[in-house]
C-alpha cells in the first residue's frame, strides 16, 4: 500500500494479514490509514542481515496509522512505522486490541550465524499508542535465560565471532527528540491467561506513559529514557 492520500478506512469480518518484507504502508503528509478487523497481524517475513544489503523495514512514512483489532493484534519481527527514503518524515501509529497485543520473535541470521533466540521490534520516529487488555512478548522472544548461561561463540562469514546466546529484547522504542510511547488498557477489553515465559522487552523513548497492562512472566522487562521523569504513570 503506497501513497495513500486522505483518509483512507478499511473494515474486514475476520482477519487483516499484512506480511511484507520491505515498505509496505506509506502515508502521505496530513493522511491517516485505518484498519478495523477482529484479527490483525503484521509481520516481517525476510530478516536476513549481512555485510552488503539490509531489507527495508515495513514503513509509515508520514500521516497516522492506526490498527483496531475486536479480538487479538499479532506484531511479529522487527517493524518500523517510519519512511526510511525521508528522514524528516514523522509518524503516529496506534494498536488498539480488545483482547491482547502479542509481541512476536522470529529466528533472524547475521552473516550466515542464526540470531540467539527469537528477534523483534517495532521502532517509530514518532508517537506509538499501545492499547489492549494486556501486552506481551511470546515465549523465547528476547532470549531473557541467555543473560545467566555461559557465552557459547560461533565464526560468521565475515570470520568474526559471534556470541550465539546472548538476549536480544525486543526493543519497542521512538528516536523522536519528544517522542511519546503509550501503554493503555482499552476500555472493555479482556485479557487470557499469557501463556508465555523467558521473554525480554525494552520500551526506549524520551517519554514513557505506562497506564496499561505491560507483561513478561519469568522474563525482563526494561523501561528507559534520558530524561529522569520519563516514566509516567
Amino acid at each position: 500500500v503506497d501513497g495513500i492520500g486522505g483518509a483512507v478506512s478499511l473494515t474486514l469480518g475476520k482477519l487483516f494479514d499484512l506480511q511484507t518484507s520491505g515498505p509496505a504502508v506509506i502515508a502521505a503528509a496530513g493522511a491517516s490509514f485505518t484498519v478495523n478487523a477482529p484479527f490483525i497481524r503484521l509481520a516481517r517475513t525476510n530478516d536476513v542481515i549481512n555485510a552488503v544489503t539490509r531489507t527495508m523495514p515495513l514503513g509509515a512514512g508520514i500521516g497516522t496509522l492506526e490498527f483496531n483489532a475486536f479480538r487479538n493484534l499479532d506484531l511479529v519481527g522487527r517493524l518500523s512505522f517510519s519512511d526510511p527514503l525521508a528522514s524528516a518524515s514523522r509518524s503516529s501509529v496506534t494498536f488498539r486490541s480488545k483482547g491482547d497485543i502479542r509481541l512476536i520473535g522470529t529466528q533472524t541470521e547475521f552473516n550466515g550465524v542464526a540470531a540467539p533466540g527469537l528477534v523483534g521490534g517495532i521502532a517509530s520516529n514518532g508517537d506509538m499508542i499501545f492499547s489492549a487488555g494486556q501486552i506481551y512478548a511470546t515465549t523465547g522472544t528476547g532470549n531473557a535465560q541467555a543473560d545467566y548461561e555461559l557465552p557459547v561463540f560461533k565464526t560468521d562469514s565475515q570470520g568474526q565471532k559471534r556470541r550465539t546466546n546472548v538476549s536480544t529484547p525486543f526493543a519497542i522504542t521512538s528516536s523522536a527528540d519528544d517522542g511519546l510511547i503509550t501503554f493503555l488498557a482499552e476500555p472493555g477489553a479482556t485479557a487470557s491467561d499469557a501463556y508465555s515465559a523467558g521473554a525480554a522487552i525494552t520500551v526506549r523513548a524520551a517519554k514513557i506513559v505506562q497506564g496499561g497492562m505491560l507483561r513478561a512472566p519469568l522474563g525482563k522487562l526494561t523501561l528507559g529514557s534520558n530524561f529522569s521523569d520519563a516514566v509516567a504513570p
